[in-house]
């Protein structure tokens, strides 16, 4: 809130925090599809490792979002406008997949994937930034909360419901379903009005935060999650199915995300953002380390495949609830982009870079790298968890 202003934004009303939810929903769902669905796939009709990794190109808008970040701060309009356009255009984009076959790993697959890439994180760059803008710290972690979640729920239809559809109605009635529905749910855009009220003022995070320090947080999370669009192509080669695949990771594990979202922020509350980063990087590290071993039963396999990924929503909510506190509110489209496009640029390269070494030495590449990168980010981030004598930080 700028000083001295009479009004008080202390956050979005009910009806706008559906919106928020629903329009994650649409958010998630491709993202989930390119990440869960589509490798399976892939790996499931021959396709090699390396084709697999291509699959983390639909990162790269993601790690370029800052680009065209800077133009919703200074133009209010744009966002509204872009709230209601973009779920169209993924619609769109989502329904022209229908043309090609995932069997086929044709180049026109990818390039419509980046276009949804795009439209999807164009759409997250506003949603954050109307949150940052239009909330105090408390209805800020609500709809942090609601937003980590509805992702979620968009990557069971994603990463479940979309290869679960397929096997009864055919690759493109499953593809065409799910445009209508992202339309459906991208209506609700319109709940949202134009927001003319001050901008609210906020302590950004200093002292142990530092710019250098975050960028190496970054660089850790983004690592550790490089092993997690391989998780699938894993759980083909002990054995099972595309479909198995579908509810292990895009049913199971996106389920026990939601109770998960809950948790981090109990820890947010009772513990702060970094003690509770840190305990979550260690326990991300010992679920690796079990998936480098030798002759695990499948059971095993699929259980920690399932807890290995699921605990990506509470890291999650960590990170973006770490992001909202570093913006400045009235450059909070430029800001929340910047930090978020870092960590995507480290997951794109990253998955590429690990998709040609998994080539050279099998999964131990991918879950080797994952488990060292999450070592090193319990580390820092208990280093930043002490702050320098007087410094005064928001947790």
């Amino acid at each position: 809130m700028v000083a001295g202003s009479a009004h008080v934004n202390a956050g979005l009303n009910r009806s706008e925090l559906t919106t928020v939810g629903l329009l994650n929903i649409v958010q998630g769902l491709p993202s989930y599809f390119f990440t869960i669905a589509l490798p399976s796939l892939l790996r499931e009709a021959g396709a090699s490792l390396n084709i697999v990794a291509l699959t983390y190109i639909v990162w790269l808008p993601w790690a370029l979002k800052w680009l065209w970040a800077p133009i919703f701060d200074r133009r209010p309009a744009l966002r509204i406008a872009t709230l209601r356009v973009a779920p169209l255009g993924i619609a769109i984009a989502f329904a022209a997949l229908s043309l090609f076959s995932p069997q086929s790993a044709d180049a026109g697959l990818f390039a419509i994937a980046v276009l949804i890439a795009t439209l999807a994180a164009t759409l997250q760059i506003v949603l954050a930034g109307e949150i940052i803008r239009r909330c105090d710290e408390q209805n800020r972690a609500l709809a942090n909360a609601i937003q980590v979640g509805c992702v979620t729920l968009g990557g069971i239809l994603g990463g479940f419901l979309l290869l679960s559809f397929g096997e009864s109605i055919g690759w493109r009635g499953s593809i065409l379903a799910t445009a209508a529905l992202i339309l459906v749910l991208g209506a609700s855009a319109f709940l949202i009005s134009p927001d003319r009220s001050p901008v609210a003022e906020v302590t950004p995070l200093r002292g142990a935060i530092r710019y250098n320090s975050a960028f190496a947080l970054l660089l850790c999370s983004g690592l550790a999650t490089t092993a997690d669009g391989f998780l699938g192509s894993w759980l083909i080669d002990r054995g099972f199915s595309a479909v198995d695949v579908g509810w292990f990771l895009g049913l199971f594990a996106l389920t026990a995300m939601l109770p998960l979202v809950g948790v981090a922020g109990a820890l947010l509350r009772w513990f702060g953002q970094r003690a509770t980063l840190a305990s979550l990087f260690l326990l991300k590290a010992l679920m690796l380390a079990c998936l480098l071993m030798a002759n695990l039963p499948n059971w095993l396999a699929v259980a920690l495949a399932i807890a290995n990924f699921s605990l990506n929503a509470a890291i999650m909510t960590v990170m973006s609830q770490f992001y909202m506190s570093a913006v400045r509110p009235d450059r909070a489209n430029t800001g929340f982009a910047f930090l978020t496009s870092a960590e995507a640029l480290v997951l794109m390269v990253g998955g590429l870079g690990v998709g040609q070494l998994a080539v050279q030495f099998d999964y131990a590449a991918p879950f080797g790298i994952a488990f060292s990168a999450t070592i090193a980010g319990c580390v820092l981030a208990l280093a930043l968890a002490r702050p320098k004598a007087g410094a005064k930080t928001t947790d």
